[in-house]
């Protein structure tokens, strides 16, 4: 996480702190606000909350806070562990940086950075360096936006903004530079090596060899209408580290044309990608992405035809498709309904027609009380169906849910039972906890299982924190196997800008996904059944510098004052909207504030801002390291309020794509 904003600039005397004597003549107030006929006593102050206001976050904190020059920051975290998988011992040492330079004519700075020596099971020491410079200020409207380091390739917003398909970026170690001029013209070009990121709480980055360039062009012509194309090329490049190196290398060239017209109640897209792979010949990929508002019924539907080997630089797409699909959501006070269909068959070769069918409904009965629930129904190459229901309860302790899912696609079909719990906030504690019961058939064997989760933490004294997020359950019968998940950490902020922490990791058997029934657009998410056993404890210690005063706070004034945003990108496997004990954080996402600064999540989906003006920002999520088939809600858009002395914390959903 990198630390993005320095403090705002206060003035001498605090509000309430006056020392100014009472009017001369005065003597009806008293040091105890009663007085005598003739009495004449000094002012007394009445002090707002009895003087017990909490600090403003941009105060100084760190000791010795410098007001001189440009707000910058720097966080250096130095970070040991041990960690045993499956009876092999790995140990990762590495240090983490961050940092951030405010210009006021050269936009901001902001750098990722860390170094890790590991003896790991698959990946050896490395690490990772990214300078971003975003809202680098020109003349006619522009402003540009770079980076030097390890980052993924910029696309087009016509390529981001797919309905059902997904032109990924491509992690590379290089530059990237993108330019815009006030929402009319978007140019970027990137150079660099592609790789994998790798690493558990030290991040780092294995390259895979070769090259990759890619560039775009977006045009938004009017109000209405927008063009854009964009390429990718990749050369020599090897399919995949450790084992997978092996394997030779790869080269392709791919490229990608969009134009997109759109009003308030209607839009249409039109996508055109062709790639050659290894010198073969071209592939063509066309789809028509395209929406209706009526009246609260928004229709989205679309066609699309994918010959076989597509690939977007070093990535296979999805292909050898053809078909179409059709969804409707409606929405009012009381009633969220959803439904649609897709229709897919192969374009050459073996294979068979699919059908997939989904309904969700919702329905708030009362204020505290909804239920609702949905089914998926896949047909020809492979049969399977799903059903659900919950219900959601506003009750003296926070919100409850009930939830029952049941699955089956002819060779395993399970069943699950949870009851989810949001407990209302008690002081600085923030909890919610799970209880979850299970059923899983296969040909050769039944098995039951039971178990717990929990998600939460706070303050356990002013300058110690605890967070935890684990999950336990147990199987019962034939080929039985546990299944844990746990993160906890405690954080001593010992003294003045140094934080020490304490992590146990655990994950067992968590490669063991239940059955989920999707659409075979993207491709079907393959059941794993390997067993993989992670156990670790890691230790930290990070030391937190700022300076500077900027002229004008972030969406503010000078002596605004500032709060802090803090948060997590999660996975939201039962789509309720919440955060619940044992769903997981995503990773190695970038979010952006206001478009002007980025922190990278960590591993658990966590990412902060320390220091913040007060009002109305804009989170926005740069979703390319999303695992398919999850994306993000509102295009990734997250409105937030900060106020002054306050922590606003975000909780951003990832929703599975049906």
């Amino acid at each position: 996480m990198l630390l993005l904003c320095a403090s705002a600039a206060f003035g001498a005397n605090a509000p309430g702190t006056s020392s100014s004597a009472a009017p001369a003549g005065n003597s009806d107030v008293a040091s105890n606000g009663v007085s005598g006929p003739g009495e004449q006593t000094s002012y007394q102050d009445r002090l707002i909350d009895g003087g017990n206001l909490s600090p403003d976050v941009s105060e100084d904190l760190y000791g010795g806070h410098d007001p001189n020059g440009w707000p910058r920051a720097f966080r250096i975290q130095a970070t040991t562990s041990r960690l045993t998988r499956n009876d092999r011992r790995a140990d990762e040492s590495g240090v983490r940086m961050g940092g951030m330079l405010e210009t006021p004519d050269y936009g901001a700075l902001t750098l990722d950075a860390s170094l890790r020596a590991s003896s790991d099971f698959t990946f050896g020491s490395g690490g990772l360096f990214t300078l971003w410079q975003l809202g680098l200020p020109m003349n006619g409207g522009w402003f540009g936006n770079n980076a030097l380091g390890v980052f993924n390739t910029p696309s087009t917003d016509l390529a981001r903004q797919q309905f059902r398909f997904f032109i990924p970026s491509i992690a590379t170690a290089g530059a990237a530079t993108e330019w815009r001029q006030a929402g009319n013209l978007q140019l970027h070009a990137a150079i660099g090596q592609p790789g994998v990121f790798t690493g558990l709480y030290v991040p780092g980055f294995e390259r895979l060899g070769g090259w990759v360039a890619s560039g775009g062009l977006q045009w938004n012509i009017s109000r209405e209408w927008a063009a854009g194309i964009q390429m990718a090329n990749v050369d020599a490049v090897r399919f995949g580290p450790g084992p997978l190196a092996g394997l030779g290398t790869f080269s392709a060239q791919s490229w990608y044309a969009g134009t997109a017209w759109g009003t308030p109640t209607a839009r249409a897209q039109l996508n055109v990608i062709d790639s050659t792979a290894q010198g073969g010949p071209h592939r063509t990929g066309v789809w028509l992405d395209a929406g209706v508002r009526d009246s609260r019924v928004w229709h989205t539907f679309g066609a699309f035809h994918l010959a076989p080997n597509l690939v977007w630089g070093n990535q296979q797409l999805t292909n050898n498709l053809q078909g179409g699909y059709y969804r409707a959501a409606f929405q009012s006070r009381q009633w969220i309904l959803d439904g649609g269909v897709d229709y897919v068959t192969p374009v050459s070769g073996p294979g068979t027609s699919q059908l997939y069918a989904i309904g969700n409904a919702r329905y708030q009965y009362r204020t505290g009380l909804g239920f609702g629930g949905g089914a998926n129904v896949r047909s020809g190459a492979s049969d399977a169906w799903s059903v659900f229901g919950f219900v959601d309860q506003l009750n003296p302790l926070g919100v409850g849910r009930a939830q029952a899912n049941f699955a089956s696609d002819g060779r395993v079909s399970n069943a699950q039972l949870t009851l989810d719990q949001s407990w209302n906030n008690i002081s600085s504690v923030r909890l919610s906890t799970a209880l979850l019961l299970g059923r899983e058939n296969l040909a050769s064997y039944d098995t039951n299982s039971v178990g717990a989760a929990v998600y939460g933490g706070g303050q356990l004294r002013s300058n110690l924190t605890l967070d935890v997020n684990a999950r336990y359950t147990k199987a019962f019968g034939e080929a039985a196997a546990d299944t844990a998940l746990a993160n906890v950490a405690l954080n001593w902020a010992f003294a003045a800008g140094w934080t020490a922490s304490a992590n146990y990791y655990e994950s067992r058997n968590a490669a063991r996904l239940p059955l989920t029934v999707t659409s075979p657009i993207p491709g079907p998410v393959p059941v794993q059944l390997q067993r993989l056993d992670d156990r670790g404890v890691f230790f930290s210690l990070r030391y937190e510098w700022q300076a500077g005063t900027r002229s004008a706070a972030l969406g503010g004034y000078p002596g605004s004052g500032s709060g802090s945003v803090a948060g997590v990108l999660y996975l939201d496997a039962n789509d309720s909207g919440r955060f619940e004990a044992g769903e997981s954080g995503a990773g190695n996402v970038v979010i952006l504030l206001d478009g002007r600064f980025a922190a990278r999540t960590d591993a658990e989906g966590r990412f902060e801002f320390p220091s913040v003006a007060p009002g109305d920002h804009v989170l926005s999520v740069v979703p390319d390291n999303l695992p398919l088939p999850w994306v993000v809600s509102s295009e990734g858009r997250i409105d937030v309020q900060v106020r002054v002395r306050d922590r606003t914390r975000v909780e951003i959903q990832a929703r599975r794509l049906r």
